[in-house]
């Protein structure tokens, strides 16, 4: 199991910097062009945009959403309308037609895989670059212009750090996993609680790992922090997957 030291504290800075920023974002004010690709309609223009990418045969189901959250203007684009799955190409696209909203991406990594970007191109640093759906709302991910995307120092510092959209993915493949998932949303909001933390168990302060000690712990221990004090009827959510870097995600519905 991968754990945090002091010799990998570099990347995790950059991971929480850039989840944190995420997840705390101001949301935007809802921005609207005059016109839209055919398909598109615009329910309101003083409201925020709430974009969903996805396939053309998730449309209908998918729509179930805007009777769960009603206060958003819903657009729905399809890689068929797009005419490409390249991460870049599908950027373009999103940037091209909105200026802020939230965008959820309703497609599975084998349909949309997340776009690249290079933390760094030298040094002993890993991993020297990695998958984001991130990629799909930074703005400037090439500012320094030398064609690598996601530089932590050319480019993410360099250009202040700034999103188009606040990003999010419901990874399924099929009609009935995406019923599933809102069947599980609506129990989840009729709950006490509206609160989820959602992290990983990694190590605790003081473990001695790679010949590095590890200073605070990890995103499951300040998640029942969090709860104690601060969420005591809060949902905690451990994940399964054992992949680094993790981090802390805080959803407040």
């Amino acid at each position: 199991m991968g754990r945090v030291c002091i010799k990998k504290a570099l990347k995790k800075f950059f991971v929480i910097l850039v989840a944190l920023l995420l997840s705390f974002s101001i949301q935007f004010n809802a921005f609207s062009r005059t016109s839209f690709p055919q398909g598109f309609s615009s329910q309101s223009k003083l409201r925020e945009n709430f974009i969903i990418l996805t396939k053309s045969k998730f449309v209908l189901t998918l729509r179930e959403i805007e009777n769960i959250f009603p206060q958003y203007n819903y657009f729905y684009v399809t890689l068929e309308n797009i005419g490409s799955q390249d991460p870049l190409i599908v950027k373009e696209y999103l940037f091209s037609h909105f200026n802020s909203g939230y965008l959820l991406i309703a497609l599975s990594e084998t349909d949309l895989e997340p776009g690249t970007l290079a933390i760094t191109t030298s040094g002993m640093f890993s991993p020297k670059s990695v998958k984001s759906d991130m990629f799909f709302t930074l703005q400037d991910i090439d500012f320094d212009h030398d064609g690598t995307f996601g530089e932590f120092y050319d480019d993410i510092l360099n250009s202040g750090v700034r999103f188009r959209f606040i990003v999010s993915r419901l990874p399924f493949k099929s009609d009935e996993e995406f019923e599933v998932y809102f069947k599980n949303l609506k129990a989840f909001l009729n709950k006490k609680s509206s609160v989820l933390i959602a992290s990983s168990f990694i190590s605790f302060p003081g473990e001695i790992y790679d010949d590095g000690k590890i200073l605070t712990g990890d995103g499951a221990r300040l998640m029942e922090i969090l709860k104690e004090r601060f969420f005591p009827e809060a949902i905690t959510l451990y994940e399964k997957v054992e992949i680094f870097p993790r981090f802390m995600i805080v959803t407040c519905l």
